[in-house]
């Protein structure tokens, strides 16, 4: 009987010790309510509450955004930028509003940072946007 307590015991302390490594290596993750309709990556996205994280467990990767309401999953990009390491201020989106329209442009948190690239008409429409454009930040939390 003594025996079976100590083996018991010895199992339930490694099971412990190993759901605590896991969760130490799960990436850190970032929400946001974004009150507009926005693009990003060519996709559209309705206004709502939204989580950002790193899909890699190591260095930074590909970062998913994960609308909470319908828990669509999209990954915007792969990000090789290091975050700032200030995790008195987790990050934000920057936002680039343009004819009314929002596009994702940056995100920059405590674990990662990611630019994105603008869309082909973006591009060709440069002349215009730079007189019409905003830029609006959300923080995340």
């Amino acid at each position: 009987m003594k025996v079976t307590i100590i083996r018991s015991t010895i199992m339930l302390l490694a099971v412990l010790a190993i759901s605590v490594s896991i969760k130490a290596q799960s990436p850190q993750q970032y929400s946001a309510e974004i009150p507009f309709n926005f693009e990003a990556r060519g996709e559209q996205h309705p206004a709502g509450k939204y989580r950002l994280a790193s899909v890699s467990v190591s260095s930074p990767g590909a970062i998913a955004l994960r609308e909470m309401q319908s828990g669509k999953v999209r990954i915007l990009g792969v990000s090789a930028d290091l975050g700032t390491h200030n995790w008195d201020n987790p990050g934000t989106l920057t936002f680039l509003k343009v004819d009314g329209k929002y596009r994702l442009s940056e995100i920059s948190t405590a674990t990662f940072k990611l630019r994105m690239k603008a869309t082909k008409t973006a591009v060709r429409d440069v002349g215009t946007i730079a007189s019409t454009q905003k830029v609006v930040k959300i923080n995340l939390n």
